[in-house]
Formats: C-alpha cells, structure tokens, sequence
C-alpha cells in the first residue's frame, strides 16, 4: 500500500518535476540590427514557454517563431521582458532576439518549458479512483467475510 502511494505522488509531482528540468538561460552581445536564435525546441500543443529577459543598453525585440512555416506567434520588445508564451500546436518554435538600436546590446534571458500538465492530473485522479475503488471492494469484502466466518452468538441474558 506505501509503494502504491508513493507512485501516485511520483505521477502528481512528476508535471512539476519535468518543469524544472527544461530551463535554458544564457547571455548575448547583440550587433545593430541584428537578430539572435538563442533557442530552437519542439513542442507540444498546450505547453507553455515561461520567459525573462534583461538589457541595460536599450530595448530589444524578444520572438518565438513557428519553424513550419514562419509565422510569428508571439513578439514584444522592451529593455526588460517577462510573461508566457502559449503553444498553439505541435511543431519546432525558434526564440530569438532583435537589436534595433544603433548600437550594440548585450541581454541575459531565460527561457523555461512548461509542459501542459492537464493529462498527468487526469491520470493522476484515475488512478487515485481506481485506488480507491479496488480499496472499497476488499474493504467490503473482508466486512463480508467477516460476519460470515463469526461463530453464532448466544443471545444475551436479560439483565436484572
């Protein structure tokens, strides 16, 4: 019965776990007018990108790019950035940077993949029911077996 805990848990945490595994951070000198690729994944439908990035030279313009086809699907610029990036669908995405000052930038970003986690909480309640349902059937079980194994019982004198 612990190890069957222990592996529910495991599957509960493991979302979160993978989370913390899929960070990237880094830093870059930027030339005027150019772009940086600092970052090429694939990725899943419903994942989300959790990003952060920071100039002390001027604004830059952050990227994430669809490799099938070019599309951008999310952009923002500024001297400091942060937020998330939903993943519209499964394919490669390329994140990049921008410099569009007259001079050179150096940035530090970070950038870290959150997978969706919906399906391993789904797996985690079933399995949380299955458990708990295979533990009402013993439960009720033993409860059966148990009055059916009993000796008969005298009844009980009346008291005076």
């Amino acid at each position: 019965m612990r190890a069957l805990s222990l592996l529910v848990v495991a599957l509960l945490l493991s979302p979160l776990l993978a989370g913390f595994a899929a960070a990237e951070a880094g830093t870059v000198t930027i030339t005027l007018g150019r772009r940086v690729d600092v970052l090429t994944l694939s990725l899943r439908a419903g994942e989300g990108i959790d990003f952060a990035w920071s100039s002390a030279q001027g604004p830059v313009r952050f990227r994430v790019e669809r490799s099938s086809d070019g599309a951008d699907i999310f952009t923002q610029s500024g001297q400091i950035g942060q937020g998330t990036v939903p993943i519209p669908s499964d394919d490669r995405y390329v994140f990049s940077f921008q410099n569009e000052n007259l001079f050179s930038v150096t940035l530090t970003w970070s950038i870290t993949r959150r997978p969706d986690i919906v399906p391993w909480l789904i797996v985690g309640f079933a399995v949380v029911l299955v458990i708990l349902g295979v533990l009402a059937i013993l439960s009720e079980r033993r409860r059966r077996m148990g009055w059916a194994n009993l000796p008969p019982q005298s009844p009980m004198p009346p008291s005076r």
